[in-house]
């Protein structure tokens, strides 16, 4: 009888020490795989219609922009890249809106980083841009648009105001908007696609293509980038 609780006691011990073993190492593989995870950042901000919000990415990175029926600004921020830990971004509010700013701060001369911005705005706002390189995307807003980015494509729907956007090497895609201004790339093909306003299209290198411009059909856009079915601003 003592024999065979013995053996139950010593069957019962390696059990458990196979369970602990079981349990542990897919904590040790989660925690490696979060490193190499892009770190994250959530912010959200009160705002007013009319406002404005600035980008000055002096590490560049994807910017998605989209405009909603809420008077706040939600900004995601996903950070990746080699140096991506060496890199800040800071948010400054004002009385006219919001800056967002990304510097690399540690000592090498050259850094790899991978940034991608989603950022949701109220309907009516101005946005300005100053970017090392990243493509533009911008939907459902209605306001002055201005700025460059350095490389990285436009893609541009279902806006209205003034426009002053400049890629330096990229397409550019306009469409189902009511603008006046200019859209300019150093290289690559423009669109501009039901259009209505005095807009206009310059490249370096490639063609500019029009079409059914003149009168803007009002049609719903389902191709912003929360997923969201909206209708024409």
């Amino acid at each position: 009888m003592k024999r065979f609780m013995a053996t139950c006691t010593l069957a019962l011990l390696l059990g458990v020490g196979l369970l602990s073993s079981s349990v542990s190492n897919p904590a040790t593989t989660a925690s490696a795989s979060s490193q190499n995870d892009p770190q994250r950042i959530n912010r959200e901000f009160r705002a007013t219609m009319g406002q404005k919000l600035v980008f000055d990415l002096k590490t560049g990175g994807s910017v998605d922009v989209v405009g909603w029926d809420r008077e706040l600004v939600s900004v995601e921020v996903y950070k990746g890249g080699s140096d991506a830990a060496d890199c800040r971004i800071d948010f400054d509010e004002t009385n006219n809106g919001i800056t967002i700013t990304s510097e690399y701060v540690g000592r090498r001369h050259g850094y790899s980083t991978n940034f991608s911005f989603v950022v949701r705005v109220p309907r009516r706002f101005d946005l300005e841009f100053d970017s090392t390189g990243g493509g533009i995307s911008i939907c459902g807003v209605e306001g002055r648009i201005s700025g460059k980015t350095m490389g990285g494509s436009l893609t541009l729907n279902n806006l209205k105001g003034d426009i002053r956007l400049m890629t330096m090497g990229g397409a550019i895609t306009l469409s189902n908007s009511e603008l006046n201004g200019t859209v300019e790339t150093m290289g690559g093909g423009v669109l501009i696609e039901n259009v209505s306003g005095n807009v206009r299209g310059t490249t370096m290198g490639g063609d500019v293509v029009r079409r059914n411009n003149g009168s803007r059909r009002g049609r719903a856009s389902e191709d912003c980038a929360t997923g969201e079915r909206r209708g024409a601003v």
